[in-house]
Parts: C-alpha cells; sequence; structure tokens
C-alpha cells in the first residue's frame, strides 16, 4: 500500500500544476469552446480579453458577485474552472436522471 504522505504530495502537485496552468490560452479556448460568448455570425470579445471574461461571468451567471477573484489573477481561472466543472456535473447528474432542477441549480449558485 503506498504511503499516505506520498499519495498526498502527489494530489497537491497536482492541484498546484492545474492551478498555475490555469490561465492559458489553452484554457481560454476551453472555455470559449464550453460557452461560446460570440453571437451566431462569430463576433464576439477577443478571447482571454478582458471584455471576453466580462462575458465568461455574465454567461455563468456571476457578474457583480463580490466572491469572484479579480479577472487579471489566477484565482479567478481557477474560480472559473470550478464554476464550469460544477456546472458540467450537473448537467451529467440531470441526463442520468438524478439531481436538482436547472431553477434550484441557479438559487444554489446565487447562494455560493
Amino acid at each position: 500500500m503506498p504511503d499516505l504522505r506520498v499519495l498526498l504530495l502527489m494530489v497537491l502537485l497536482a492541484g498546484s500544476a492545474r492551478a498555475e496552468a490555469a490561465c492559458t490560452d489553452a484554457f481560454h479556448r476551453s472555455v470559449e469552446s464550453r460557452l461560446g460568448t460570440g453571437d451566431a455570425q462569430g463576433h464576439g470579445p477577443d478571447v482571454g480579453s478582458p471584455e471576453w471574461k466580462s462575458a465568461v461571468e455574465f454567461k455563468l451567471g456571476l457578474r457583480g458577485r463580490a466572491d469572484v477573484p479579480r479577472r487579471d489573477s489566477q484565482a479567478w481561472c481557477r474560480y472559473i474552472d470550478e464554476r464550469l466543472t460544477e456546472c458540467s456535473r450537473s448537467s451529467a447528474r440531470r441526463a442520468a436522471g438524478q439531481g436538482p432542477s436547472s431553477s434550484r441549480l441557479r438559487q444554489r449558485a446565487l447562494r455560493s
């Protein structure tokens, strides 16, 4: 059985690497592909720009919330990644006929 300390160290390092890589161009493109901030003609803010980050917050229902980190920080990217992960998990549960309805999810997001 592996040493628990080694396992914990591996988890911490993996989380740290993910956090540092959060604000890459690849991350921004991934967020854009999941949310789509542009219109049907392909117009929209430049991916990764402050305007784009504002649009991302709007799409997620987060704009103006006090708990959202500054847009120019790694913390913002981690926060957005966490919100998208939560949305994906909730969508998967709903598709499987489990979990709360979309209105209950919105209420939960507003409280968190």
